[in-house]
């Protein structure tokens, strides 16, 4: 029987939720690392992109009509690190032959995402679902690791249309159920 809103956590939720606040550090660099040197990127950045966009905090902002500046770019929903790629292969306007190397590339683009922070809630990281590409199945087990479960918004397969809590909150509430029948 679930206990009423207000009472005490279970000890399982304050234990998902202590795990998860212990992974969520060591975690969180690693997407950016994936994809190459950050400072190899921040480099080239400023020798070859800076003359048109401010590609650091320090730099000073231009007109507002040129091209966005590289935190505009990180914060743009449809930023992946692929889109990024893909730009940054072909040639445009004001640089029509740069020739990047691969490495380069994912230099550039690891830079690029660490321009941009974000005031929203992060979610989907660690994608929940029954396919073999999400990283969490239904009962919160990560794939491929025995006796470790994700149980917070990175878990959630899309960015809810709202504040994050009550959908994490009904999570912890579910995974709290899962783990209680699986004794």
């Amino acid at each position: 029987m679930r206990k009423p809103m207000g009472t005490k956590p279970s000890r399982v939720v304050r234990l998902i939720t202590f795990g998860t606040i212990l992974l969520s550090a060591p975690l969180s660099g690693l997407a950016a690392k994936e994809f190459g040197d950050i400072d190899a990127g921040r480099g080239l950045a400023e020798k070859w992109c800076s003359t048109c966009h401010v590609v650091a905090n320090t730099q000073q902002q231009g007109a507002s009509t040129g091209p966005p500046p590289f935190a505009a770019i990180a914060r743009m929903k449809s930023t992946t690190p692929l889109s990024l790629r893909v730009f940054l292969q072909s040639g445009h306007r004001r640089m029509p032959d740069l020739h990047l190397s691969q490495n380069e590339i994912d230099d550039i683009t690891a830079y690029i995402r660490t321009t941009g922070g974000s005031i929203h809630h992060l979610v989907s990281t660690c994608r929940m679902g029954v396919d073999d590409h999400s990283v969490v199945d239904p009962t919160f087990a990560v794939r491929g690791l025995r006796g470790l479960r994700v149980v917070d918004a990175s878990t959630m397969p899309s960015i809810v249309r709202a504040h994050t809590h009550a959908p994490v909150t009904m999570l912890a509430e579910r995974a709290a159920d899962v783990l209680l029948e699986q004794r």
